[in-house]
């Protein structure tokens, strides 16, 4: 569980801590604008993908298990709901 946080911290943190601040323009002006998205993009999919598999692994505990005729009621209110959303965005 703490190789997850510290993941989701560093994924955060490239994000925040590097493209967020003035940092960004030393790194730039250090290896330019097509070198920083390179480094960025790099840096971004390896903090992702270490926290997947730390997500992966993490450990789980069931809280709650919905009853049967909840999952029903579900699908039953979804096509209203559907109804209702795309009168909205069209605007009927």
């Amino acid at each position: 569980m703490d190789n997850l946080l510290i993941a989701a911290l560093v994924w955060v943190g490239v994000h925040v801590g590097l493209a967020g601040t003035s940092l960004r323009g030393v790194v730039v002006r250090g290896i330019g604008e097509a070198g920083f998205r390179a480094f960025f993009s790099v840096l971004s999919v390896a903090a992702l993908v270490w926290l997947l598999r730390c997500y992966g692994q993490a450990e789980t505990e069931l809280l709650w298990v919905a009853p049967e005729w909840l999952r029903w009621a579900v699908v039953g209110l979804m096509l209203p709901a559907l109804i209702l959303l795309v009168a909205a965005l069209v605007g009927a």
